[in-house]
Parts: C-alpha cells; structure tokens; sequence
C-alpha cells in the first residue's frame, strides 16, 4: 500500500504544472515588494461562436424542378443535378462554394442559349442573387466552419510556443487569401487542382495556432495586470524614502533583471514577432469577408482583436510604471 501511495504521488507531480515564468516573476515581485497582487476581475473572452451561431439566413431563390429540367441543353444542367442529388446534400460547405461558383461560371451561357423566354429572365435573376450572395459564400465556406472555430482553439500543448511550432499555416491563409481575392475580382472558373489546393489549405487551417497565440496574450495581460497593482501599492506606499537605493530596490532591480525582462519581456517580443505574421495574413484574409459573417462572430471577433491589444501593450504599460518605481528608488534601468 505504501509503494503505491508513492508511485501515486509521483504520477501527480510529474501531472503538474510547472509554474510560468509570469507566475514566478509576480511571485518573486510580491515578496521583493512585500505586496499582495490585487485579484482583477476574469474579463476572459468568450469561446469562439457555436455551430449555429455562425448559420446565415439563405435568401437564395431556387429553381423549380421544371424550370430545371429544362435546362437539359446547357451544361449548366449537369452542375445543378449534382448540387442536388444526395451526394451534392451533404458535401461540405467548400463544395458547395465550389459548385456554386460553377453555377455562376456556366449560367450567363445558358441565359444566353434559352434566348428571350421567361425561363431566361429567372435564371438571370438566379444568377444575380448568387453574386450578390457572394461574400457570404465565401466567409461561410472558409470561416465559418468547424476548420476555422479550431484555428482559434487554445492548444497549450507546446510548452516552447511561440519559439517552436508544430505546424505554420501563415502559408495556407495566404493561399485561402488569394483565392478570395481571385473570387471577389470576378473569377469563377477553378480547375479541380486549384480546388483541391483550396481544401489542403483549409484543412491545415484546423492546426494552427491563432488560438494559442490569443490565449498567450490573453495570459500576458492578466499576469502583468497583477504585477501592476503590486507596483501600485508602493509606488503608493513608498518603498524608497530617499532618492538613494536601499537594499530592497536593489533586490526589486535583480528581480526585474533576472525574471522580467530575461522571461517575460522577451516571451511578449517572441509573441509579436509572431502575430506579426500570423495575424497579419490572417486579417488580409478575414477582413473582405466580416461585414458578411454573423453578428455572434463580429461581436467575437471585436473581444479577440481587443485582447490581442491588450497583450500587446502590457509589457510597455508594466515597464512605464516600473520606471516611476525606479525613479523612487533612484535606480538606473539595467541596474
């Protein structure tokens, strides 16, 4: 009993977490400073939208199955016959964009074959109502599917992040980017090639690391919001009553030197290096598409770019008001 009590033991030790170099820093901060951190309240964001959350209300008028069943002489007969069978009911959501655009490709010929009859005039307006349709077949296809939801799952499962990468699809945004460039400049047709690129691209989507990189400066600035109030209360209680430093600001300057800017300041500068590309491309690729997502994932995607700012300025705002310690103290920054 007692060689399992501690075969148990260590299983759970070697479970645990290890403590970041935030918490260690903020611990070490608390004791230097002789303060407790004042617990903020979790404005965490909320998860990316449900399923159903990211459906838009199709206004798409249809086709009757006579109108389609004359459309027997246009290729364009063979495309929508697809689209419906079965198989065309279950395809993916970028199938159906890929059809879709077909339709679009193929349709103007057939308006043009049937000649000045009331089916013709339909189709037209058929056609017309998919283009303008068309940006939201495009944001629902390529975001708002499951792909995209699992870009943005926090993955804490690289301990190196965001030094090592398992996997980088700045390459793949990039090519899901220039297809929608291509679509919205009035491209229709893609070869089986260009599509099949297009499903690899979103498939790698589904590993990327936008997810773990929001959370990381989600972190960032809650870590450093506590170290602030613990800056706080002494630059309100002050630590030096003189300009000259003591023993106490000599060991806070160690503490800055050793935890912050040795680990915590440069995992922030790793972590911009990285939004640098991986949000860059990403907001190239999102940003022609918003204005047709849902409102649930534009109220998200308000919270996520907000965060993202927020990490991005909490070393800058914590290093500010290091310096009005420093000053306190008489302390020289890299002393």
């Amino acid at each position: 009993m007692r060689n399992f009590l501690i075969v148990a033991a260590l299983l759970l030790q070697a479970c645990a977490q290890p403590p970041s170099h935030l918490d260690d820093y903020l611990g070490r901060l608390e004791n230097v400073l002789d303060r407790k951190a004042i617990e903020a309240v979790d404005e965490a964001i909320s998860g990316f939208p449900k399923a159903r959350q990211l459906q838009l209300q199709s206004t798409s008028a249809e086709l009757s199955i006579r109108e389609f069943l004359s459309l027997r002489e246009c290729r364009l007969h063979s495309t929508i016959a697809h689209r419906n069978s079965q198989l065309g009911k279950v395809a993916t959501a970028s199938q159906k964009l890929f059809s879709d655009l077909a339709i679009l490709h193929l349709g103007p010929q057939c308006v043009e074959r049937l000649g000045k009859v009331e089916l013709a005039s339909k189709l037209q307006r058929f056609l017309t109502q998919k283009e303008q349709n068309l940006h939201s077949l495009l944001w629902s296809a390529l975001l708002g599917q499951t792909e995209h939801a699992s870009f943005w799952h926090d993955r804490r499962n690289n301990k190196h992040y965001p030094l090592e990468l398992s996997i980088d699809v700045s390459s793949d945004i990039i090519g899901l980017e220039k297809f929608v460039a291509r679509v919205i400049n009035g491209e229709r047709f893609f070869s089986s090639q260009v599509t099949d690129r297009v499903e690899r691209h979103l498939g790698r989507l589904r590993a990327g690391d936008g997810g773990r990189l929001l959370g990381e400066y989600r972190r960032l600035a809650a870590g450093l919001n506590k170290a602030n109030s613990v800056v706080q209360q002494r630059l309100d209680a002050p630590l030096c009553l003189s300009s000259g430093p003591t023993q106490k600001a000599g060991y806070l300057a160690n503490v800055v030197n050793t935890r912050f800017i040795e680990y915590v300041q440069r995992h922030s500068v790793r972590l911009d290096q990285r939004a640098e590309k991986l949000l860059d491309v990403f907001y190239r690729l999102e940003r022609p598409l918003l204005n047709h997502a849902t409102n649930h994932y534009k109220a998200w995607a308000q919270q996520r770019d907000a965060t993202i700012r927020e990490g991005q300025s909490a070393t800058l705002n914590h290093v500010l008001l290091l310096q009005n310690l420093y000053k306190q103290c008489g302390l020289i920054a890299g002393d």
